[in-house]
Formats: structure tokens, C-alpha cells, sequence
């Protein structure tokens, strides 16, 4: 029999009839068609390149992709174990590394190989439709990629958005390819790229269940041993594959761990009483890394618990606690889980570290014209409508956007983490046009109307306003604020101060944000010598938040700069009440005494700092000689 224009005998592989579909032959015009759609996509990514290469966001990156290019330049320093639980899939941080090995540790250079490999998963799309479906559905899925406006935004952030899609296109068609025929050992090679995906985002490892109860289906009722053995070399591989990450956190941590020990935080970031759909800022982690996020959920919950908590133990606290937050509200859940539900099928990009709204408006090439999600998805939604009746063979497919669907609702929505889904829905969508134009040629006008009834539903529901203008000011808010820390970094205090200054003009009406937003002006004051203005938004700050510890410090340092040494003395010892076992805010009180004049008092608070930070010795001692210096030469100089 044939299956897709190929000969197979039936009786002797034993493959289902009308499943696992072929590859016709390749011809001259297949190698043409994949190879335009490569020059296209990679000409285009070389455009952007040319285009960003210079800007100042492009070469300094900042939040989660500053966390991979710190991790990857300590891995060339020779730290290839680290320290502390990874707070990312660590795969990234390697292949980062060794990038940085031969092109040099510049961000930029980086961003280009990652456009290329971008470049090339086109030319991925394109192999894999071509194998399910047309040679037309495959250079236009290969093309909406090629000119997706997100694709260059993903491509060039240091992210691992373009790692993971690579890998992925490499699953799904290694997966095809292994179900030819049945034999075991051809689910080695997509066994060691799940393995690789799950170490550049673990939320990927349930889809070996997908890919295995695919197999079942297919050859269960014929072949159980072969089955049985597909099993047991994808559970093999994947453990082999994951076991230096494990191997590294028990020699490092001491623990168990598979990977990433985070799943229970992320779990309550995404579902607890606070949970919007998308990424929030909870009280205490605004400003942190993700390192020192993950640091502080583990204090948080070994403070709950009154003891010292492994990572393991801490994630099972969050996994308890958000369970507990759903018993006890249940509606506000079910809420968060429609939310998540729309937001993933939303036109609106949701971005957690580079905001894409900031740097188009920064990009004139990101102003193009380029494709956007809100033309895609209903195609695509349409095309899996469709072909439904093909279900059996295209099951690790439409498995994979269920996958990556339920990471997004079950966790939390945002770009970078649907953007895993998009070549899948390329593919979908390029067959759902080819659908269209199929019954307008042939004169299908009911079938066609009714088509496109569906489809403007599908958009309609891609165009939701889902995100009120609060929300999205916000999320436009923490972008400025993000380019004033990395303009800050590069003690560019006047240009940080200016985008502090728009995120708090856009969170002035949202006290839970307004204060932080002016904390960190205040902060940019203080390095400008603008004590008056640094003055005034700390007290606006304290108004909002009087127990935040870093507000009433930064208070008392700028009382100490303007000489009010009776209010700076008051603000550092309200610090103390709110943290009384930090030994360096009895460092900064015995300071702010030196200064005032009052030495007793000095040495009593340095006493206390000792008692609890004994490794403050020298940086006292060194302090106090400057101090008393300085008085010496103003004696000296008079009045």
C-alpha cells in the first residue's frame, strides 16, 4: 500500500494504514524552496542586526538575560558548577558560554548567531510541514516565521526563546521520522532533544507522556513489546541527558534535584490570591534578579516554618501554600485560570524581562508592517479545527500546543513562553489559509462563509481587551524603570532618573507600584547630589510604605548627607525595629553617629554590628579612620 506516495509494506512494519504520513520524493524544487525561505529569513535577521547592532539595550542586557550573561561569563572563568540552585534551565547559560568562547563575551555578536539559528529554524518549519502537508503550506508556514515581528525580538534577546524552538522543531521531526517504522532504538535521537529541551525549560518534560501515548495508539494493539521498549529508551535517554544537571546539584546542593528546583514558587506566582495571569511583582522582589528572587521565596518560607529549609523542601512549601490559597478561594482561581486561558490567545505580548512595546518604539524596523499574532492564531485555531480528522496522525502536534498551553495556564502567561508554540501554529495556520483558498476556488461558498465566520470569531478573540489601562501602564512602567537600572549601571544617573521619572509618572495612580517607582528616583537623586528632590520622594515613598527597610534607610543616608543628624539617627534606629538582626544597619547607625560627633554611641551600634556580622571588623575599622581624618583636617582648616 502507499501511504503519502510512498510504498510500505503493511504486513512487514506493521504501521497503522492511514497514519504516520511520508514525504513525497524531494525534487529540485523542494531544495529551491527551502533554500529561499532561509535566504529570506536570514537576510531579514541580518537587516535587524544591522539595524539595533549599536543601541544601548541591544548590547547591555539587563534583567533574565544580564542573570545568562553573568552565568556564562563565570562559566568562562572556570566556575563550569556555580553555586546555589540554577534559577533557570541551565542548557542556555552553557551554549551561551561557549559562544562567548570563540566570538568574545559581546552580547551583540551573541544576539547574531541566535538570529541565525533562527534563520535556520525557518528552514525547520519548512522540512516539517513539508513532510505533513504541501510544498506551498510549507514555505508559508516557513515564511510567517521568517516575518514574524516577535521572532526578531525573541531572536535577538539573550533568551532561550530561539534555543528552545530549535530544539523543539528538531523533536517533532526526529519524532515523525522514529514512527516510520518500529524500532525501538530510533526514539534515541528524539529522546536526547527532549532531554536537552527539558534543560533550557523543564515545563517541556511532560511531553515524552504525549509522545509515548502517540506510539501506543499507533502500534499498541500489534506491536506491545515495541511499545514497551519506546518507553524504556525514551525514559533512558532522558535520564542520561538530564543526569549532569542532577549529577551537579547533588554535589553542589546536596539535593535531589532533576534540574530547576523552582516549580512550587512559579506555581504560586501564577496561581496564588495575588495571581493576575501574567507576571507580577509580589511585595519584597521588586528589583531582584532571579536568583535573588528565588533566595528570597527561600527565607520566606523557612521564616513561615521557623527552621532551615532545603530547595527541595522550600518548593514544597510553595506548592502547599498555593494549594491552600486555591481551597480557600476557589472562584478567584477558576478567574485566574480564564484569564490565563485568554491571555495566551491574545494579540498582546506580555514580555517578563526587554519589553517589546518599549524598543519597537525604539526600532523603527520593528514599526514595519510584520506579521503579528492576531493574524496568525485564528488561522491557525481554524486550520487544527480542520484537521481534526487527522488527528491520530498529527497527534504530537496538536499535543504539543496542549503542552506548551497548559505550561502557560497552569504557571504563568507571557510571551516568551507562548513563543514556544508558534512554529506549530504556522504550520496550522498556513494549512488553514491553504483551506480557504481551496473553497473559494472551487466554489464552496457555504463551507467557505462558515469558515470564515470562525475565523472572525478566533480573531475577535485575539483582540479582548483583557488588560486594563492600569496593567498595561505597569507593565510599560517596569520597562522604564529597567532601562533607568541599566542606565544607572552605567552611572549614567541623569538618563536613569529620566526613566524612573516616566515609570512613576505612568504608576501614579497605582499606590501599590508608586512607591517602589519613587524609591528608585530618589536612589538616582542621591547619586546626582540631589538631596532636596531625593528628600521628597523617599517621604512619598514612606507615606505609602513606612516598614520598608530599604525606605527608611535610604531616608536616614539622606538626613546624614544634609547634616540632620537627629532625624538620620531616628530613621536608622526605625531600620533596626524593622530588622534588628542585620548587623549592617547597626554599622550604618554607628556611622551616622561618627558623623554627628556622638563617638559612645558610635561605638556601641559598631558593638552590636559586631555581634551579629563579625566580618565587619575591617570595613569598621577603615571607616572610622577615614572619619576621624576628615575631622582632623577640618580642625585644621577652621571655621
Amino acid at each position: 500500500m502507499k501511504i503519502s506516495g510512498v510504498s510500505v509494506d503493511h504486513a512487514s512494519t506493521r504501521l497503522p494504514a492511514d497514519v504516520v504520513p511520508v514525504a513525497g520524493p524531494w525534487n529540485r524544487w523542494d531544495w529551491i524552496a527551502v533554500g529561499s525561505v532561509f535566504l529570506v529569513a536570514l537576510g531579514l535577521r541580518a537587516a535587524y542586526w544591522l539595524t539595533v547592532h549599536r543601541e544601548i539595550w541591544f548590547r547591555n542586557p539587563i534583567i533574565d538575560s544580564d542573570h545568562f550573561h553573568q552565568w556564562a561569563l563565570s562559566i568562562l572563568r572556570g566556575d563550569l558548577l556555580g553555586t546555589g540552585a540554577f534559577a533557570h534551565g541551565p542548557l542556555y547559560a552553557y551554549l551561551l558560554a561557549g559562544v562567548y568562547a570563540c566570538l568574545g563575551p559581546d552580547p551583540a555578536r551573541a544576539a547574531g548567531v541566535q538570529l541565525l539559528l533562527g534563520a535556520v529554524s525557518c528552514g525547520l518549519i519548512f522540512l516539517l510541514a513539508r513532510r505533513l502537508f504541501s510544498r506551498s503550506v510549507a514555505v508559508i508556514a516557513g515564511l510567517a516565521q521568517a516575518v514574524y515581528s516577535l521572532a526578531f525580538f525573541h531572536e535577538g534577546t539573550l533568551l532561550t526563546a530561539v534555543l528552545i524552538n530549535f530544539l523543539n522543531l528538531l523533536l517533532l521531526l526526529t519524532s515523525f521520522w522514529a514512527a516510520q517504522r518500529p524500532v525501538a532504538k530510533r526514539w534515541l535521537l528524539p529522546g536526547i532533544l527532549l532531554g536537552l529541551s527539558f534543560l533550557a525549560r523543564p515545563s517541556i518534560g511532560i511531553y515524552a507522556a504525549v509522545l509515548l501515548g502517540w506510539v501506543v495508539w499507533l502500534f499498541g494493539r500489534n506491536n506491545r513489546r515495541y511499545c514497551l521498549r519506546t518507553g524504556a529508551v525514551l525514559a533512558a535517554t532522558l535520564a542520561v541527558v538530564i543526569l549532569p544537571a542532577t549529577i551537579r546539584n547533588a554535589v553542589v546542593m546536596h539535593e535531589f534535584m532533576l534540574s530547576v528546583p523552582h516549580g512550587g514558587m512559579n506555581f504560586y506566582l501564577g496561581n496564588s490570591r495575588q495571581a493576575k495571569g501574567y507576571h507580577v511583582i509580589l511585595e519584597n522582589n521588586a528589583g531582584l534578579n532571579a536568583n535573588k528572587i528565588a533566595d528570597r521565596f527561600k527565607q520566606d518560607a523557612e521564616e513561615a516554618l521557623g527552621r532551615r529549609l532545603t530547595f527541595s523542601e522550600s518548593n514544597a512549601y510553595w506548592y502547599r501554600k498555593a494549594w491552600r490559597e486555591i481551597a480557600e478561594d476557589w472562584g478567584h482561581w477558576q478567574e485566574v485560570l480564564s484569564a490565563k486561558f485568554l491571555l495566551f490567545f491574545n494579540a498582546y505580548e506580555y514580555t517578563t524581562s526587554l519589553n517589546y512595546y518599549a524598543v519597537r518604539e525604539l526600532t523603527p524596523f520593528l514599526q514595519l508592517p510584520w506579521l503579528g499574532f492576531s493574524a496568525v492564531a485564528p488561522l491557525a485555531l481554524l486550520g487544527m479545527v480542520w484537521l481534526r480528522k487527522r488527528f491520530r496522525e498529527l497527534l504530537p502536534l496538536y499535543g504539543f500546543v496542549l503542552v506548551i498551553l497548559a505550561g502557560n495556564v497552569l504557571l504563568m502567561v507571557s510571551s516568551e513562553y507562548r513563543y514556544a508554540v508558534m512554529p506549530v501554529l504556522f504550520i496550522f495556520a498556513a494549512q488553514g489559509g491553504a483551506e480557504l483558498v481551496a473553497l473559494a476556488r472551487g466554489g464552496n461558498w457555504t463551507r467557505l462563509g462558515a469558515a470564515l465566520v470562525m475565523l472572525s470569531l478566533f480573531f475577535a478573540l485575539t483582540r479582548l481587551e483583557l488588560l486594563n489601562q492600569n496593567e498595561r501602564n505597569y507593565h510599560l512602567a517596569s520597562a522604564h524603570s529597567n532601562f533607568g537600572h541599566l542606565l544607572a549601571r552605567m552611572d549614567n544617573f541623569q538618563g536613569a532618573s529620566e526613566e524612573y521619572g516616566l515609570a512613576k509618572e505612568l504608576v501614579k495612580f497605582q499606590p501599590q507600584y508608586l512607591s517602589a517607582a519613587s524609591e528608585e528616583l530618589a536612589a538616582a537623586y542621591i547619586r546626582l547630589q540631589k538631596m532636596d528632590e531625593a528628600r521628597w520622594e523617599l517621604e512619598e515613598a514612606y507615606a505609602l510604605t513606612p516598614k520598608e527597610l530599604s525606605v527608611v534607610d535610604e531616608l536616614a543616608t539622606v538626613a546624614t548627607a544634609q547634616g540632620r543628624f537627629a532625624d538620620a539617627v531616628g530613621f536608622r534606629k526605625q531600620a533596626i525595629a524593622l530588622d534588628s538582626g542585620q548587623g549592617k544597619l547597626y554599622f550604618n547607625l554607628g556611622m551616622t553617629y561618627l558623623w554627628a560627633g556622638q563617638d559612645r554611641e558610635a561605638d556601641r551600634a559598631f558593638a552590636e554590628a559586631l555581634q551579629r556580622s563579625p566580618e565587619l571588623a575591617d570595613i569598621i575599622a577603615q571607616k572610622r579612620a577615614l572619619v576621624m581624618r576628615d575631622r582632623k583636617l577640618s580642625r585644621r582648616k577652621g571655621p
